[in-house]
């Protein structure tokens, strides 16, 4: 048992009201349940409380055993002094405010449905998937559709609060913050963070300044990874990465990163980090100011022939240096420009569209995930096997952020399908 079901139980008012008593007999008439306060102090702030014919305006506490109390030193603390009401699961002793005055206490077990009870520790103890796997067909439709909405919405603002803090650092400039942003969708999962880490290695400024020369565009970038061979190479084109990034390490006095920050086993050659810098190269030496490009697009066929780039010939026969792969031409294809516009480039302009109070921005990049089929991962494909289907990538992002922020840390009673499955 948790202390969080009875705040649910209370914020809910998923209890049976009539007479209420405090543990001394005194008849209770809740008439404000007061507001739910999830930061430091009493959990519920400002309630008005009848205890037989005096009425009590202040805070309630709740706690799983009335020693708590004492436990968490609220006796001491003058945050707790106007508490009203403390709210128990088991009553084990009476309990004083710091002025030595008692409180009155309500025991909530006695009130609460038995299932209720039973739900929710059947779900916190649950060792399937998600917890509610086994209760999910007893949810509808129009349940499930009404909180994959809620979610899609809150996984955007989720990310909203990623990209401020970008914007802070980078003091507002929106072209360096969506040029990190592009990088982590570049590096997908597995080197998201290596790629964010280049973008500090390699400044905006420095990427537009070599926009227009792909070949130092690439040295820059290549070598800045940590991913150029040390050693002096026999291929012409490795060759001239070598002695372009030499000559722009000293000119800007560059540090490189460590080679050991790039993952490359268990990955498809396709979705190696080499061959992603050497895409993302080509990227900005064909739009130097990608944000201004791409925010003026009408559709999602506009904006995939933006990103649908080709990096230097001599990754048509590689996917890493002085390793010959069987040839073809190596362009961006549409999964990958789908995740990175899923990850990266919409949910940027989400966020811009709604700080910047550009209503049409962020309704275009809301049609567009609307647009882009749902994504196909193992989370994805776990959900699938729960008959979740989601039909586009908005309802993917939806499920990702209930499995990652609900289901895997048990906030149950904070979701929209698990509050149902509570009170069935």
């Amino acid at each position: 048992m948790k202390e969080e079901l009875l705040h649910y139980v209370w914020r809910t008012k998923k209890f049976d009201t009539r007479q209420l008593k405090t543990t001394r007999g005194e008849p209770i008439q809740i008439e404000s349940f007061g507001t739910y306060h999830q930061n430091a102090g009493p959990d519920f702030e400002y309630g008005r409380v009848r205890i037989a014919d005096e009425l009590w305006i202040g805070h309630i506490e709740m706690h799983l055993n009335s020693s708590d109390w004492y436990k968490h030193r609220h006796d001491t603390d003058p945050a707790y002094n106007n508490v009203i009401l403390h709210v128990v699961w088991e009553h084990d002793m009476d309990v004083q405010r710091s002025d030595g005055t008692t409180i009155p206490t309500l025991i909530l077990k006695p009130h609460t449905p038995a299932a209720l009870t039973y739900n929710y520790q059947y779900l916190q103890a649950s060792e399937t998937w998600v917890p509610c796997q086994k209760m999910l067909f007893s949810i509808s439709d129009i349940q499930k559709i009404g909180w994959l909405e809620s979610l899609a919405i809150e996984r955007m603002i989720y990310r909203h609060q990623q990209f401020e803090a970008k914007m802070n650092v980078n003091v507002s400039d929106v072209e360096s913050t969506f040029y990190q942003a592009i990088a982590r969708g570049f590096g997908m999962k597995v080197n998201a963070d290596s790629f964010e880490q280049l973008t500090q290695k390699v400044p905006y400024e420095l990427i537009r300044k070599y926009a227009d020369n792909l070949i130092t565009l690439e040295a820059l970038l290549f070598g800045q990874a940590g991913l150029l061979p040390p050693k002096k190479s026999s291929d012409a084109y490795v060759r001239k990465l070598q002695i372009e990034y030499a000559f722009l390490k000293s000119k800007h006095q560059l540090q490189a990163m460590s080679i050991a920050h790039w993952k490359f086993s268990r990955m498809r050659p396709a979705n190696f980090p080499t061959l992603r810098i050497a895409q993302m190269a080509a990227l900005y030496h064909k739009v130097s100011r990608p944000f201004s490009a791409l925010s003026e697009f009408r559709s999602l066929k506009e904006m995939t022939k933006i990103l649908e780039v080709q990096s230097s010939e001599y990754w048509n026969t590689h996917y890493h240096f002085d390793m010959i792969a069987p040839g073809s031409k190596r362009s961006i294809g549409k999964t990958a420009i789908h995740l990175v516009l899923i990850n990266s480039i919409l949910p940027f302009f989400i966020y811009y569209g709604h700080v910047r109070h550009i209503a049409d921005l962020k309704e275009k990049a809301l049609s567009i995930l609307e647009e882009i089929p749902s994504e196909d991962n193992q989370l994805i494909r776990e959900w699938k096997f729960l008959d979740i289907n989601p039909g586009s990538a908005l309802d993917s992002q939806a499920l990702i952020q209930l499995k990652k922020f609900y289901c895997d840390s048990r906030r149950c009673l904070q979701c929209a399908w698990g509050s149902q499955i509570m009170n069935k």
